[in-house]
Parts: structure tokens; sequence; C-alpha cells
């Protein structure tokens, strides 16, 4: 099974990074594990995709967590609903 983590704190969130420790330390080897969240904070904004007609791409990086480098982990320069669209 894939597990995707993600927030509307951004992909740099303490919590975030918590919850996927937590997460791949109990799941390590038996499920697919995957982090995509915005960039920057969007609180309160969980449910929004943003204005994606406008652009030609949506621009990501992959980002590393401490503790957890073999967890692919992208920040999406868009909001929250938006990186769950492309995960």
């Amino acid at each position: 099974m894939r597990i995707l983590v993600t927030n509307d704190d951004g992909v740099f969130a303490p919590g975030l990074a918590a919850l996927a420790r937590g997460l791949s330390a109990s799941f390590a080897g038996i499920h697919e594990l995957i982090v995509v969240a915005p960039l920057t904070d969007h609180s309160g904004a969980g449910a929004a995709v943003g204005p994606v007609y406008e652009r030609e791409s949506i621009p990501y990086e992959e980002v590393e967590i401490p503790g957890l480098a073999d967890v692919p982990t992208y920040g999406i320069d868009g909001p929250p609903a938006l990186a769950v669209i492309l995960a």
C-alpha cells in the first residue's frame, strides 16, 4: 500500500516530520511512504487548489526531512489540495 502524508502547514512543519517518522518506523518495508506538501505554510486553506490554469507547470522541489532520507519527500509551489492532486 502507498501512504501519502501531507498537511496544510508546509513540508517543513515539525508535525509533518514527526508523523512521517512514526509511520516510517512502523511500516518500513511493509508499505510505501511518500510525503507531498506545500513549500510554505497554508494553514486554514487545506481545500485550496489555486489558479492552476495560469501556469504552464507547477514548480516543486525534492526535500529531505532529517531522519527520513529513504522517504521520497516533495514540496509543491502551491496550496495543499493541489499538492494532494499532484501526489
